[in-house]
């Protein structure tokens, strides 16, 4: 393992190379002692020749091998059963994953759940509804770890004991943002890890995220996305979701709202509308088990706003127009649509074409 480590340690070295490594040497011992004549006899061509064999004048495999007990960070390739496999059958996946904790086991079933990360009120509820549904049919999310929507998902998984996954563009000796590492440390504690490709000393890089969210949406079954705007890291997860052939699931939001912008476009492109959570549980035939049913989820009693009891007292079983509720509750038109969808959410009215809401339950 010390040798995948220090191969990984050389930039340039991606899933492409490291394929022809695994399938013209015997090992990554190999590799690293190499003559030039070997390497070439593999197509890589000299400028890489020349750059591996210089990089790797200035690495001390066992020392570098050291650090990563220093920091208690576990090592897996991407030939070990355990490494997991969904992950494998992407497109490019790291051929090296470090991580801290525990990874996913090989009967989990795993969702990602990803969002903006300044997320609105309605975000944050939206969250707090679904979430616990999820953790109740024993499904186990993940995240990124960024702020917003993703720090919701961890913490609302660790709040109710629940293992969760965070996966970092940098490498586990330097965790980002600042403000989660505690969050990293309760996702640990839960028995879930913190995962990432990259190697220790990698700080955070623009281009690192993009990459990370492959593995975001590699490592599960489908993805949830919760807010995001048309031009989001959000975005380019579910496009990464898509190109996998991965489920992916939307929670609409109001037309007027710029954080919902991105996920209503994604339902508009064919991404499956979320408006309670057994859209999502029903698509895998789960169901929330009764030894795992967290009071939060969706049959937990409704604590409705006043605004929300307000609007849900306007109307009624036979239905009524948006134009008639709006002109009775006295509210601008995203905030009624807001709290329309909210109350469709907590599955107590729902909405046909013609823009007329009826009462369904409450």
């Amino acid at each position: 393992m010390k040798y995948w480590n220090a191969l990984n340690l050389i930039s340039g070295f991606g899933p492409k190379t490291f394929s022809k490594f695994i399938s013209n040497f015997d090992s990554m011992e190999h590799v690293w002692k190499a003559s030039r004549k070997e390497l070439a006899g593999i197509s890589l061509n000299s400028y890489k020749i020349d750059f591996f064999l210089n990089k790797k004048k200035a690495i001390n495999v066992d020392l570098e091998f050291e650090k990563l007990k220093k920091y208690n960070v576990k090592l897996i390739n991407i030939l070990d059963d355990n490494y997991p496999c969904l992950l494998k059958k992407i497109y490019n996946p790291p051929p090296v994953l470090y991580y801290l904790g525990h990874l996913p086991q090989k009967n989990d079933f795993c969702l990602a759940v990803v969002g903006s990360r300044k997320h609105s009120v309605y975000g944050r509820q939206i969250c707090e509804k679904i979430i616990p549904g999820l953790l109740g049919a024993n499904i186990k999310l993940i995240s990124g770890l960024a702020l917003g929507i993703d720090t919701l998902v961890h913490k609302i998984s660790n709040k109710h004991k629940r293992r969760n996954f965070a996966v970092v563009a940098s490498g586990l000796d330097s965790i980002n943002p600042l403000n989660n590492r505690s969050l990293a440390q309760d996702i640990i504690k839960n028995q879930g890890a913190v995962i990432s490709e990259y190697p220790l000393g990698v700080n955070v890089r623009p281009a690192n995220f993009y990459a990370r969210n492959r593995i975001i949406s590699g490592m599960s079954q489908g993805l949830i996305v919760i807010e995001a705007k048309i031009k989001s890291g959000t975005r380019i997860t579910a496009s990464h979701a898509l190109e996998q052939g991965r489920d992916v699931f939307s929670v609409p939001g109001s037309i007027f709202s710029k954080y919902s912008t991105g996920s209503n476009e994604l339902i508009k492109q064919g991404a499956k509308c979320v408006l309670k959570v057994n859209d999502i549980l029903d698509e895998y035939e789960l169901i929330i088990r009764s030894d795992l049913k967290i009071k939060t989820d969706k049959n937990a009693a409704f604590n409705l706003s006043t605004e929300q009891q307000k609007i849900l007292d306007l109307i009624d079983f036979t239905g009524r127009h948006i134009e008639k509720i709006a002109q009775h509750s006295n509210l601008n038109i995203e905030r009624l649509l807001i709290i329309l969808t909210e109350l469709e959410l907590e599955g107590l009215i729902e909405k046909n074409q013609d823009i007329y809401y009826k009462k369904i339950r409450g």
